[in-house]
């Protein structure tokens, strides 16, 4: 920070004005990067693809994952649109990885690979994967990749997107062995059974069992209600929600509220956070019980004193909803006390 600081400072009074917080948390990463000689970095981007800060860099392969509506206002409102925003990544030659996707994207996708000479690897067509067990703990499949298939592979996320997922990390790691950076079937199996990913799906206790889930638009709101369905069928779903302005509360209240006995409604904290009383009129008429509670920990207390010891409690809606209440519950749990408390 002490070098990038003048640099920024100068920037303030150039024409092209001072760099935005994210352009300078790429470019700490990128010289963090360059000092540890990293062997290979991963790049996500920020939004869209083409005009984002991380789109400086020349990438050995570069992965498209499953394109839905987001960020609208910056991308589009099509599905053509935001993947012509995505398809900024790619480059003259390269090699793209590309998870499954709606038609208009895929086509999208596919016609500026062509017309870059860029060479295209699809999940679900070339690298294709088999889903055999699933569960609260994780799951078990197999992926038929381009090299070779590997078996017995396990994944401690939940959720049948999650082995999409790991395919399209398989096809990646292949793809990096076709330029010069081979990765051991061995060291796959490895890698995805030791993935840890906080707050997506993450079961943090039991009894009840309490769910995180940090989506935040109608395709992670889907997937994360397919998750729940699968793997606590028959159980009492009791959400505590809260979402931002910007994203579609709606499209997202419409497919999760159907699922809950109860939604404890609350506002997160961040400039752009949607009133609890708007959600939960998006809620209301397809739950039996909506409430409101604006306290985000007198939120959290509430949804646990509605809940019975089988029952499964899910916070969900937005990255920082989730954010300040996973470490409540986790020095909780620690601490041996009641989660009430």
């Amino acid at each position: 920070m002490a070098e990038v600081r003048p640099v920024v400072e100068a920037m303030r009074s150039s024409d092209v004005g001072p760099p935005t917080y994210f352009e300078i948390s790429v470019a700490l990463a990128f010289m963090h990067f360059a000092r540890a000689d990293v062997d290979v970095a991963l790049l996500e981007v920020g939004i869209g693809g083409r005009l984002d800060a991380t789109n400086v860099a020349e990438p050995l392969i570069s992965v498209i994952t499953p394109i839905s509506f987001d960020h609208t206002d910056v991308l589009g409102t099509t599905l053509s649109a935001i993947a012509g925003e995505k398809a900024g990544i790619i480059r003259p030659g390269g090699v793209v990885v590309l998870a499954p996707q709606p038609d208009e994207a895929r086509e999208v996708i596919a016609a500026r690979c062509r017309e870059l000479g860029a060479r295209l690897i699809e999940v679900a067509r070339d690298v294709r994967w088999e889903r055999q067990q699933g569960g609260p703990g994780g799951q078990r499949f197999r992926v038929m990749g381009r090299r070779g298939a590997y078996d017995g592979l396990r994944l401690p996320l939940v959720g049948a997107h999650q082995v999409v997922n790991a395919a399209t990390a398989v096809a990646a790691a292949e793809a990096l062995g076709e330029v010069g950076l081979p990765v051991a079937a061995d060291a796959v199996a490895r890698g995805l059974a030791a993935v840890r990913w906080p707050g997506r799906v993450e079961v943090l206790r039991r009894r009840p069992t309490v769910v995180l889930d940090v989506a935040h638009n109608p395709a992670a709101i889907a997937a994360l209600r397919d998750a729940l369905v699968e793997c606590f069928p028959g159980r009492r779903i009791l959400l505590l929600f809260g979402m931002l302005s910007t994203k579609d509360y709606r499209g997202a209240a419409a497919i999760i509220a159907p699922i809950a006995d109860a939604i404890v409604v609350t506002t997160p904290d961040h400039p752009h956070a949607l009133p609890a009383a708007i959600l939960a009129d998006a809620a209301r008429g397809m739950c039996p019980r909506v409430e409101v509670v604006e306290s985000r920990l007198a939120a959290l207390d509430r949804i646990l004193r509605l809940a019975r010891p089988e029952d499964v409690i899910c916070v969900t809606g937005s990255f920082y909803l989730v954010g300040e209440l996973r470490p409540v519950l986790r020095r909780r749990r620690r601490a041996g006390t009641p989660i009430t408390a």
